[in-house]
């Protein structure tokens, strides 16, 4: 009787919501709306207009900062747009950071709609577009991060990325490994959630996501950030991300006190002084590592400092 029930309640939810096994909508929420008035940029970006091999032209916004080689790529969330999730990582051009963003198809200015396919197809074409943008600014340390859904994108796109050695480092911020967990985990908060978490079993489909990839992931430095009282994506998860990273250069920031990825928010003054340090530190490392072979040239923590 209880499997009889559980397969005309999946036939029921197949037929009134069809486009949630073919598009995953439970998991994009894209829109066109301006937040600039909520979340001022810190300065004016480019715009920029980037292909992706999805066939769409994506929406990218670039934060310059002057005398300064290192840039942050920044994969945003499921919902909103660049003029908004922006700010988890723009403020870092006031301390020296280039910082690239970009919204998936459908999202914001891009063509297209969002489906896992084109979603794919944009974080690949993302990971090849900053080599290249990278080498024409003549900017040699680049940094990803990846926020919530952004992160199992980029996590995906990175360990099928042929080049994907040439990037100096990953931040993965309150971000899951499955679809299915994530939205089984979801739907038990609702309504007779423990009688419909099977749901996504069905319905969603692991094929693009990070979960089966991990153990191609380059040998380069990690860093996952998650708020231990992250109500929507829980810290589990966040830790399973940590111990598949295959990278033996890894850590964990297990933050307290914020929400879903809201770490690094504007009000989070101490969490982005400690991923500015952070940052600081990685250039110090990568331009000791270039003076290497210059040995009349005397590098200083504060000859940095004066650079960024």
């Amino acid at each position: 009787m209880l499997a009889t029930n559980k397969l005309c309640l999946l036939l029921l939810l197949t037929t009134l919501f069809p486009l949630i096994g073919c598009n995953s909508q439970w998991f994009y929420r894209p829109n066109d709306h301006r937040y600039t008035h909520a979340y001022p940029y810190p300065i004016k970006p480019m715009q920029l207009v980037i292909p992706s091999n999805s066939g769409n032209n994506l929406s990218g916004l670039y934060f310059s900062a002057s005398n300064n080689q290192s840039l942050l790529v920044h994969f945003h969330g499921n919902a909103g747009n660049i003029s908004g999730t922006s700010r988890k990582f723009n403020w870092l051009v006031k301390h020296g950071f280039n910082v690239l963003t970009f919204d998936y198809s459908g999202y914001g200015k891009s063509s297209g709609d969002a489906s896992p396919q084109s979603i794919a197809k944009d974080a690949t074409s993302i990971l090849n577009f900053s080599l290249s943008f990278a080498d024409r600014k003549n900017l040699s340390n680049i940094t990803l991060a990846g926020t919530s859904l952004g992160g199992n994108v980029l996590l995906q796109a990175l360990a099928h990325n042929l080049d994907a050695s040439k990037f100096q480092q990953v931040i993965i911020d309150s971000s899951f490994l499955s679809y299915r967990n994530t939205a089984s985990h979801v739907i038990r908060k609702g309504p007779l959630g423990n009688y419909l978490d099977w749901i996504p079993n069905y319905l969603i489909s692991e094929q693009l996501s990070a979960l089966n990839a991990m153990q191609q992931l380059p040998q380069i430095p990690y860093l996952v950030t998650h708020c231990t009282t992250d109500a929507l994506i829980p810290i589990e998860f966040g830790e399973q991300i940590f111990q598949q990273i295959p990278s033996a250069n890894k850590q964990m920031w297990k933050i307290n006190n914020c929400g879903h990825a809201r770490a690094f928010e504007a009000e989070e003054i101490s969490n982005r002084h400690r991923l500015k340090e952070f940052l600081q530190q990685n250039v110090l490392s990568h331009l000791s590592k270039h003076f290497n072979n210059q040995p009349t040239h005397k590098l200083t923590k504060l000859e940095i400092k004066d650079e960024l």
